[in-house]
């Protein structure tokens, strides 16, 4: 279950001392913030991203590493050379660490290896680009006869004016193939370009639809449709410059260890990455960051340590 109406609540000898509803289910799951709180002080990760393979690693020997005793779920992108990615789910899937895929481009991908692996998957979230849907939608019925009961399907797409009237064909098309989420997105404003107004009829378009389909199968769009893009993001002082996501969820790039894969980061890898685990501090970490890929669970992760750090406390995920 995805969870929307799910609220957190930490409590000091029985009374509530906080609560939230702003949980970010799709972001985060297959795991919730009640996971991430539970392991607010650790140094060992609950989630690993893998973003860039290497056929160097022995995958298995370095998952079974003692620094990833606590992992609960490994996102692995499936874009380009990805076929390093079976011998990674294989694993999981035996030590029942849960699987998700972030697939880029899901027409690139060998119907064999939809067929044998994916059943293994617990959380497919699919990036669309309107591109070759005929063929898009004969690889999401492949992925669709094999899903697990308990597996969740997010299709995600940019909101794009000139599909204003396809989209609704798109949600039913969607539904009948078993996806659970069709997530319409902005993409972030290239630089050096304005951003463009979104004319109400359309905001309206995509706001009715989201009534109309938001049971079993849910469409869901941003808070704002008044502009086209997301607008370029900097830290400032309302956010914390306590980096939680650094050790709680990293990134795999190769073999080096990443704290998030910011550009900055991507482009400095000999300056934020590590190779070993016994040296894996980034002590620099929202220190000298200036954009930050986990805002949110680093903003409310700081907010609640700040309210458990000296009380008595017992957090619980109330199921509504």
């Amino acid at each position: 279950m995805m969870g929307f109406d799910n609220k957190l609540l930490i409590k000091n000898n029985n009374q509530i001392i906080y609560e939230t509803t702003n949980l970010q289910p799709i972001y985060l799951y297959p795991l919730n913030l009640k996971d991430y709180v539970d392991n607010i002080d650790s140094k060992n990760p609950i989630m690993l991203n893998i973003i860039k393979y290497d056929k160097k690693i022995d995958y298995e020997h370095f998952l079974s590493n003692k620094y990833f005793n606590k992992l609960k779920c490994v996102e692995l992108l499936i874009d380009k050379d990805y076929f390093e990615a079976e011998k990674i789910i294989n694993y999981l899937y035996k030590k029942n660490i849960m699987v998700t895929v972030n697939i880029n481009n899901l027409c690139n991908i060998d119907d064999e290896f939809i067929k044998i692996v994916f059943n293994k998957v617990k959380y497919f979230k699919i990036f669309w680009d309107y591109i070759n849907y005929d063929l898009f939608k004969e690889k999401l019925k492949l992925i669709s006869d094999i899903k697990n009961s308990d597996s969740f399907i997010l299709i995600k797409g940019y909101l794009n004016l000139d599909n204003i009237n396809l989209y609704e064909e798109y949600i039913k098309d969607f539904s009948k193939l078993r996806v659970d989420i069709y997530q319409l997105s902005k993409e972030l404003i290239p630089i050096g370009i304005a951003n463009i107004g979104v004319p109400k009829k359309y905001a309206d378009v995509i706001r009715n639809l989201e009534a109309k389909y938001n049971d079993s199968f849910k469409f869901i769009s941003v808070k704002n449709l008044n502009e086209l893009y997301y607008p370029r993001f900097e830290l400032d002082s309302r956010n914390s410059r306590n980096c939680y996501a650094c050790r709680l969820k990293p990134y795999l790039y190769n073999n080096f260890i990443l704290p998030c894969k910011v550009n900055n980061v991507i482009s400095n890898l000999d300056y934020w990455g590590v190779e070993d685990f016994n040296i894996f501090k980034f002590n620099k970490c929202g220190i000298e960051c200036d954009d930050c890929a986990s805002i949110y669970e680093n903003d409310i992760l700081n907010e609640i340590y700040n309210v458990i750090k000296d009380n008595n406390i017992l957090v619980e995920l109330e199921i509504r």
